[in-house]
């Protein structure tokens, strides 16, 4: 096809870049979920397209070079904060069942309370901390290598 005859150079910033908008609109979209357990899943499958485009600057760096290299480092961050995001969103549901177990069986729940509420904050924390977070990664220094239909489309 044509596009095989491109230099990697040439097609591989279009494909991040389709890679990137889509991880881009699904973060966006997902902090507009009302629904926790809803905005949690949809973190999550946010997480798993910021893993795509990190795996894609690392087949890019050897053609693209330090641009694809900010940007994968960019990613793992990201997925660093989402991964945060997951392991709260996992922890709540199995605090809630050990303390509901610990209450039936006469034991105090209360540090199960607790850790579950950290564990609320945490994710709270994160899905505060996400819009920012976009925004750096929107900047020029992380997208402008990317294909020039990019923009820091929002």
């Amino acid at each position: 096809t044509e596009r095989a005859g491109r230099t990697a150079r040439a097609e591989l910033p279009r494909n991040v870049a389709k890679a990137y908008r889509q991880l881009d609109q699904k973060i966006c979209s997902a902090l507009r979920v009302e629904d926790e357990l809803a905005r949690a899943d949809a973190l999550h499958e946010a997480r798993k397209a910021a893993k795509r485009v990190h795996y894609m600057c690392e087949v890019a760096v050897p053609a693209v070079g330090k641009p694809a290299k900010r940007l994968r480092r960019a990613m793992r961050k990201l997925q660093g904060v989402l991964g945060e995001h997951q392991d709260a969103a996992v922890a709540r549901p199995t605090l809630h069942c050990l303390g509901l177990q610990a209450d039936r069986h006469g034991h105090s729940a209360f540090t199960y309370g607790v850790l579950y509420a950290a564990e609320h904050f945490r994710a709270r924390d994160v899905e505060r901390a996400l819009p920012d977070l976009v925004e750096l990664l929107r900047t020029p220094e992380v997208t402008d290598w990317l294909d020039p239909g990019w923009h820091g489309q929002q």
